[in-house]
């Protein structure tokens, strides 16, 4: 068929009145692309079946709005729609109406897509539509490319997903390995809300703030944090001559895009090539600046409570956390892109905040550990099993 796709599958007839379906057999490797939020495909999408962002997901979730019941679709995609905010609508689609049979993972990031600008991780997936409410084992294997070694296993329906989990996130553990990490997890003490702690994405959105942004510190500005500023676990600003704004000048009309000066937990949205880690925390001492209010850029997320500054060796130990190797493995078990979302960090599970306090009691005022004392750090206070914690990323 060489007609629009998604044109052929929401019309109301077919282009030339041909059969479209339903379907016993889908298989596809859709296109990658986000769709803008007010486009035809989009608008066309969400009447037929659900909303969604990306064409890829689009298409699958046409695949199922198209398939007979018990016809199966088969697909390789980014692994991108099993968590994050933006495919929620999608995956509840999905798993309301189909039984997931087999998902393959291929972990390299530059393999699988090599000649296009798709840098995350894939799945080949397999999946049968239902009118039950019955979900069975999950055969899941991995490889790091085409060709190579794959490894498999069978896990039970709610160890892929949690069925109390609002979010519908699909946690694809590829061995035993990633199984004992979702134990380790699991058994972590506490939820952000058990202790006292939010995560909000940057307020200012800086394209929608010109008129108020100053490239350098002026009277009537406070301070405004983009991932430059962050570095070594620390918040150094101003950085002059930088490429991005220092400051943000503090009006009625922008009071509330802003938080109260106190220790913060900052963690870039977007992590670079050349990080090792996908999630880059630091702590926003109020030191840092006299200012009494401060502005956190959209491109970063803020830990807070409440709205204000959390307590001081709490904010350290969580920072040491989130930069920790084994927070690092947790996080990659279930996010196949370079993107932290707000979202993903509310679903982890965290150290209690006495272990925090104790943590960030051994802040080190001038220096920044090497990961390998960091990562001492923090499994010595969490009694981490070896065996799980010395694993690498």
């Amino acid at each position: 068929m060489k007609d629009d796709f998604i044109t052929w599958a929401t019309e109301d007839a077919g282009l030339f009145g041909e059969d479209r379906g339903p379907f016993d057999l889908v298989v596809m490797n859709p296109p990658y692309k986000k769709l803008a939020a007010n486009s035809r495909e989009r608008r066309a999408v969400a009447a037929a079946c659900t909303e969604t962002s990306n064409l890829y997901s689009a298409f699958m979730a046409l695949g199922i709005h198209l398939l007979a019941p018990s016809g199966q679709l088969v697909a390789i995609t980014p692994r991108s729609f099993a968590n994050g905010p933006y495919f929620r609508p999608f995956r509840k689609y999905l798993l309301d109406r189909m039984h997931i049979d087999r998902v393959h993972l291929f972990e390299s990031r530059n393999k699988v897509f090599a000649d296009t600008d798709v840098l995350q991780e894939n799945v080949i997936f397999s999946a049968t539509r239902t009118d039950t409410s019955d979900r069975g084992p999950i055969i899941v294997s991995s490889s790091h490319s085409y060709g190579d070694a794959i490894r498999s296993r069978s896990v039970e329906y709610g160890e892929m997903v949690n069925p109390e989990d609002g979010e519908h996130f699909i946690h694809i553990s590829a061995d035993e390995e990633d199984a004992q990490l979702a134990a380790t997890h699991a058994n972590l003490p506490a939820t952000l809300t058990q202790i006292d702690c939010q995560v909000s994405t940057g307020r200012v959105v800086d394209f929608r703030s010109k008129e108020h942004l100053r490239a350098d510190p002026e009277e009537g500005a406070v301070p405004l944090i983009y991932p430059l500023h962050m570095r070594n676990g620390g918040i150094h600003w101003p950085v002059p001559g930088a490429k991005k704004n220092n400051a943000i000048m503090l009006t009625p009309d922008n009071h509330k895009m802003t938080f109260p000066s106190g220790y913060y937990v900052v963690v870039k949205r977007l992590s670079s090539k050349e990080e090792k880690r996908r999630v880059v925390a630091t702590v926003f001492d109020p030191e840092v600046t006299t200012d009494p209010r401060i502005g956190f850029e959209n491109h970063v997320n803020v830990f807070h409570r409440s709205g204000a500054g959390l307590p001081k060796d709490v904010a350290r130990g969580l920072c040491f956390w989130l930069n920790s190797t084994l927070l690092d493995r947790l996080i990659r078990r279930f996010s196949g892109h370079t993107q932290v979302n707000a979202t993903d960090l509310r679903n982890l599970r965290y150290p209690s905040e006495a272990q925090l306090r104790a943590i960030g009691g051994e802040w080190i005022e001038d220096g920044w550990p090497d990961q390998e004392k960091l990562d001492d750090l923090v499994e010595r206070h969490l009694e981490v099993e070896e065996a799980v914690s010395s694993g690498g990323a």
